[in-house]
């Protein structure tokens, strides 16, 4: 009898089977930009050091973005994971899952590629293979989130295997029994984005690369996992994912959303929206007195629910759709400046929370599209409707942008830095990259 791990180890080889494009490897290459400067500016957060801290005593060989530590494989995917995460800056993709591949894909390709002396062009082309199977995999499934799990995390175990087992060109025994293992231990509670968002939101994904690394080493050990992992009674597609299809469309790094603004992206395009009404001339914060904002009934559930409305941390404020609005149109811009601790209660930004209304838009089905209306006390509105935001593979970010997003990000620290990813596809090894990275400052 074929088994739906079967079916899904057959599926991956297939996505990988064909090469990577040069429009793949071009976005690669972008995606590694964006990640190492979302990370170098993570670094300098909490939850790095008090990481480090843990893994004091398992030092390695895997380098860690931001500081001079190596660590072993294990806690380096944990740390790495962390910084690329912790200013919910990294990409993201929403399809039927919604995932953050960079905190995954880069920090295993990153720990192997450094073990295994790859080239630059290696290491890109593993990433956009990468993009491919964390991608693809969450298609898979339905949408994990409106059971209860964490997408990303959750199917990052069951990818991580994938790719590992990808990568190192896994006999069949053991890419099936590594991701058997991973996905009995893969299940990750979507309670890491409630509540006062604790270090776990930015901790979940490179857990899972853990998890993912373990089972790995331990099918090519000889450890058996259950072949029936996913459709036995009690299995994955039962009790987490609900019903298994292979045969979703190929999903690439082209198909991942840059962001524009440091908050959670189903809060985007109204950002922007409020950020095109900012910008207009003659535009007077003081003359308005009240405000609307019309959402998908997705995002005004998960971004804008009464725990929304009142926040008192950066972390919290990301995914404050009322609050990342208000500070968009105090300010003109939503950025890590406008959403630290000491501009959360600024009298503008509360003042604007207090007259605005969020309503639900039915003509917007998932988690894209938003409408900011303000009104005026001479009687005037002015609507801005904003459909894909800035970043979305049908709006792509310019190149000139996407550097200037790692500038804003490493400041006048990532000069070497920058100088190392531009000359990554030529480059014979990682070993610049790693120098530059690892020691731009040691952040611990």
């Amino acid at each position: 009898m074929r088994t739906d791990l079967r079916t899904y180890v057959d599926a991956v080889q297939e996505w990988c089977r064909t090469p990577i494009s040069d429009t793949e490897f071009g976005r690669a290459e972008e995606l590694v930009v964006d990640t190492v400067g979302c990370a170098l500016a993570g670094a300098s957060e909490g939850v790095a050091s008090r990481l480090h801290r843990a893994y004091a005593g398992q030092a390695g060989d895997s380098p860690t973005i931001g500081s001079a530590v190596r660590l072993v494989p294990e806690a380096a995917l944990i740390v790495n994971g962390a910084v690329i995460r912790a200013l919910d800056f990294n990409d993201v993709a929403s399809y039927r899952n919604n995932t953050h591949p960079s905190e995954q894909v880069i920090p295993i390709a990153l720990a192997l590629g450094a073990r295994s002396a790859w080239s630059g062009r290696e290491f890109l082309a593993a990433v956009a293979y990468g993009y491919r199977i964390y991608l693809t995999t969450g298609q898979c499934w339905d949408g994990l989130l409106a059971k209860g799990w964490a997408p990303a995390a959750t199917l990052g175990a069951i990818s991580g295997a994938a790719f590992l087992s990808h990568l190192t060109d896994a006999e069949p025994d053991v890419f099936e029994n590594a991701v058997a293992i991973a996905a009995a231990t893969a299940p990750t509670l979507g309670a890491v984005f409630s509540g006062g968002i604790s270090d776990t939101k930015s901790t979940a994904s490179g857990m899972a690369s853990r998890s993912a690394w373990a089972a790995f080493e331990l099918a090519r050990g000889g450890v058996r996992g259950p072949a029936g992992v996913f459709e036995a009674p009690g299995g994955f597609n039962t009790m987490v994912g609900g019903n298994f299809s292979a045969g979703a469309e190929l999903l690439t790094c082209t198909d991942v959303t840059v962001k524009a603004f440091p908050a959670v992206f189903t809060a985007h395009a109204a950002i922007a929206a409020a950020c095109e009404i900012a910008a207009d001339d003659g535009w007077d914060p003081d003359a308005v007195t009240s405000m609307t904002v019309e959402v998908p009934p997705k995002v005004a559930a998960s971004a804008a629910g009464p725990d929304r409305w009142s926040v008192t941390n950066r972390e919290s404020a990301q995914f404050s759709l009322p609050l990342c609005v208000a500070t968009a149109l105090a300010h003109g811009r939503c950025g890590l400046a406008e959403l630290g601790v000491n501009a959360l209660n600024e009298p503008i930004t509360q003042r604007f929370l207090r007259m605005m209304s969020v309503k639900e838009d039915q003509r917007w089905s998932g988690y894209l599209g938003g409408r900011v209306t303000v009104h005026r006390a001479d009687g005037t509105t002015r609507t801005v409707e904003v459909e894909t935001p800035p970043g979305h593979p049908s709006n792509p970010m310019a190149p000139s942008l996407l550097w200037d997003k790692f500038h804003s990000l490493t400041g006048g620290s990532g000069t070497e830095v920058e100088a190392a990813l531009r000359s990554l596809t030529g480059a014979s090894s990682l070993d610049e990259l790693v120098r530059c990275v690892t020691t731009v400052a040691d952040r611990t």
